[in-house]
């Protein structure tokens, strides 16, 4: 039998209250509806992110695509003003004593600069085509949602049953400890009062 005395298996005990009282804490915080729920609508977050991007690309992918477009309708305008300042001097050469020529440069001058720039019709289509192009992806995207939610609500169940059964298990190895520590004080405070009375009986018959 060991021979810790008494306050010293107390304290052991202390000890492993203690100790079991942490886990349980540190459990109990691991698994709280808030700390899960954080975690979810953080993987939540980088999914719909991943949507937005296949849909729209990145941020740079927008900025060059911006740029592309600006340089695009800068050299259109260059052109279609070009155009239009060379247009008086070009007639003149082109219609001296020529009144049906100055007529026909005006006409195509007039389909040039309409030429640059995007008839109605031309922007309709696309419209249209873009539409068409992004539709896929919104039902992915809201394919992709419904997946999100449907993982946070599983989620929530495994962490919940988990952290009943981690408490579960905490909670009886502290008890058969702390019986097992018990047992063993109570058969040390008996071993030392039977020896006490043993020397008290040994004391008396000489005496």
């Amino acid at each position: 039998m060991s021979q810790q005395n008494p306050d010293q298996i107390r304290a052991d005990i202390e000890a492993t209250r203690a100790r079991l009282n942490a886990d349980v804490d540190a459990v109990a915080e691991k698994v709280t509806p808030e700390k899960v729920v954080d975690r979810q609508k953080s993987k939540a977050r980088h999914k719909i992110q991943d949507v937005r991007e296949s849909i729209m690309g990145s941020a740079e992918d927008a900025r060059d695509t911006g740029r592309d477009l600006r340089d695009e309708a800068s050299h259109r305008m260059d052109q279609a003003g070009e155009a239009i300042s060379n247009a008086p001097a070009a007639a003149r050469a082109k219609t001296r004593g020529n009144p049906m020529a100055a007529g026909l440069i005006a006409l195509g001058a007039g389909w040039l600069i309409g030429s640059l720039l995007p008839s109605s019709q031309k922007e309709q289509e696309l419209v249209a085509e873009a539409a068409d192009r992004v539709q896929p992806h919104l039902q992915s995207a809201m394919d992709s949602t419904k997946e999100a939610a449907q993982e946070i609500a599983d989620n929530l169940k495994e962490p919940a049953k988990e952290a009943a059964e981690s408490v579960k298990q905490t909670a009886q190895s502290g008890a058969q400890e702390v019986k097992e520590q018990g047992q063993q004080e109570a058969g040390q405070l008996k071993g030392s009062a039977q020896e006490h009375a043993k020397n008290v009986k040994d004391d008396t018959q000489r005496a």
